[in-house]
């Protein structure tokens, strides 16, 4: 339970950062698609989504000087938290040892940017590429489950066979 509450408040805390970070410094169009990501996953309306699109419409170069590469490095240093508590989280469950470091930090940078896409693309995935709920809903229920499914597999260092990790995926 302690380490379950401890990556919930990494996710949140990780999220955050990198949304700014996004905010900062990626194209118009992957700005839009984040935003439509957020409110369907989070369900932004409102006041909320207003707060979201002012930040995104900010001077892209006021942004690039406040964060600039420190603040993106730092960030994704930051950010790799999640990803650790993951990772122990399901070494726990396995019972397994854990990874020595060396072996496992670009693990945690490849997961991170991965969870970072799934969020990105989430909205188009739940509206089924524009068909609707119909073909949305299934699509999101294989997309998560193959995501953790490949969570699981990465940040356990291939140590589980694929199949056992599907119940947990699921």
């Amino acid at each position: 339970m302690d380490t379950a509450t401890r990556l919930a408040a990494q996710a949140f805390l990780t999220v955050l950062p990198a949304l700014f970070v996004i905010a900062a410094f990626a194209p118009a169009a992957l700005q839009e698609q984040l935003q439509s990501s957020l409110r369907a996953v989070v369900g932004l309306e409102g006041a909320s989504a207003e707060q979201v699109n002012r930040i995104y419409r900010a001077n892209s170069e006021t942004w690039g000087d406040t964060w600039g590469t420190i603040g993106i490095l730092v960030t994704i240093l930051s950010a790799t938290s999640c990803s650790r508590v993951l990772q122990r989280l399901c070494e726990r469950a396995w019972q397994l040892p854990r990874l020595r470091t060396h072996l496992v930090v670009w693990r945690w940078v490849a997961w991170l940017l991965v969870w970072l896409a799934a969020l990105l693309f989430q909205g188009t995935v739940r509206d089924g590429f524009g068909v609707g709920p119909a073909l949305g809903v299934p699509l999101t229920v294989i997309a998560s489950t193959l995501l953790w499914w490949w969570t699981q597999h990465l940040l356990l260092g291939s140590r589980v066979p694929w199949l056992p990790l599907l119940p947990a995926a699921l």
